[in-house]
């Protein structure tokens, strides 16, 4: 007896012979061994997903940075990538890791969160940025707002408040802590009545230096010094500022001089 030929059977068991009779029935479905033989799909990493965001954080506190940091990359989707000490190194770091969005301290050493805000933002305009700041003062919120800030957060705030901020950020929107809600609202309906801003706001940069040499407690003598003006200059500029600021006393502008140079 002649064995039996299976070149020409398919997985299926039919037989394909020249001597077989075709016989017109439904195509089998694919053969498993055959499929097992398809080129297997190759990924090419994580897909893209524009809602992730680079985030930079600009503190010169260690403790502050890792809660931020940490909070973000366990709440959020977005990636930490750098992190700033000082106003110049969120400046330097901008320009290299180009982040979406920036959680800039208002005061840091040297250059501070406003200074830096601007700068960033002459570098690259769409850089979305989100204040913190211990300090709810008028002139710390008006300062990172007119800069360019989107967002204002208080670091006494919840976690979960630090959270709603960034997401709110990076969704475009802008953020007001609630926490500094009425100062915002009572400065605007004192600006709308006054027609013009002729408090804080309006503080040159000639006007912060002088603010912080106060806070330091230097005396006339230093400042003129340090300014390279004349002691009657030195007289002149603090009553002219006294005005401005609607301060009565000279103490009180110590008060508020500290305050504007204080850390967080």
């Amino acid at each position: 007896m002649r064995p039996k030929d299976h070149r020409g059977s398919s997985c299926h068991g039919t037989s394909t012979s020249p001597n077989h009779r075709p016989t017109h029935r439904p195509s089998p479905a694919p053969c498993p061994a055959r499929q097992a033989l398809s080129p297997p799909r190759i990924s090419t990493g994580p897909e893209e997903d524009d809602t992730i965001l680079r985030i930079l954080i600009a503190d010169d506190h260690d403790a502050i940075r890792y809660g931020f940091g940490h909070t973000i990359e366990s709440k959020t989707k977005h990636k930490i990538v750098g992190e700033a000490r000082t106003g110049n190194e969120a400046v330097s770091l901008a320009r290299e890791k180009k982040p979406d969005l920036i959680v800039m301290d208002a005061s840091m050493p040297g250059m501070d969160g406003a200074e830096a805000t601007r700068r960033i933002l002459a570098i690259k305009p769409d850089t979305l940025i989100l204040a913190a700041s211990a300090h709810d003062e008028e002139i710390w919120i008006r300062r990172m707002l007119s800069a360019g800030a989107r967002g204002f957060h208080l670091k006494a705030s919840s976690l979960e408040a630090f959270v709603e901020a960034v997401e709110t950020v990076a969704a475009g929107t802008i953020y007001l802590d609630p926490g500094i809600a009425n100062v915002v609202v009572r400065d605007f309906i004192r600006l709308d009545s006054d027609g013009a801003a002729s408090g804080p706001s309006s503080l040159s940069d000639r006007d912060r230096d002088m603010l912080r040499l106060i806070a330091q407690g230097q005396a006339v003598k230093e400042i003129a010094a340090r300014l390279g003006i004349s002691h009657q200059a030195v007289y002149k500029h603090r009553a002219r500022l006294m005005k401005q600021l609607k301060i009565g006393t000279l103490p009180d502008l110590v008060k508020y001089a500290a305050g504007v140079a204080a850390p967080t």
